[in-house]
């Protein structure tokens, strides 16, 4: 059988020097990794601010075209070059209440009044 390890002074020491030195080292490895954490998110950030850079720069663009704000002008305001006409659609009257067959309009108002319990209490 081997001989047990005895820890003598000095490896004591030792121990407790490696110890010490880890705990010292977790706090900055631990800055060192949400770091690097929010490093990944800000550059996540900046492609996405960078992509809708993009989409805005090619909107501008659109915006500056001639043909396109032509376009807006006749689709939004209605506008029309000179000499053309402009028609606009009125939507027609809205359908007006249809009675049912089993109420037919003649009825009187007794029993109107009578089928209005009926149909409460049914």
């Amino acid at each position: 059988m081997a001989a047990p390890i005895r820890l003598t002074f000095h490896g004591t020491i030792l121990v407790a020097v490696f110890v010490v030195l880890i705990l010292m080292a977790a706090a900055p490895a631990r800055q060192a990794y949400e770091q690097k954490q929010a490093v990944a998110r800000e550059k996540a950030r900046l492609e996405a601010l960078k992509t809708e850079n993009r989409s805005l720069e090619q909107r501008l663009a659109r915006l500056n075209d001639p043909e396109y704000q032509e376009k807006l002008a006749r689709e939004q305001l209605g506008l029309v070059r000179p000499g053309e006409t402009s028609y606009v659609v009125v939507p027609g009257p809205t359908p007006t209440q249809t009675v049912t067959a089993d109420e037919p309009a003649n009825r009187a108002w007794h029993e109107k009044l009578a089928s209005w319990f009926k149909k409460l209490f049914d």
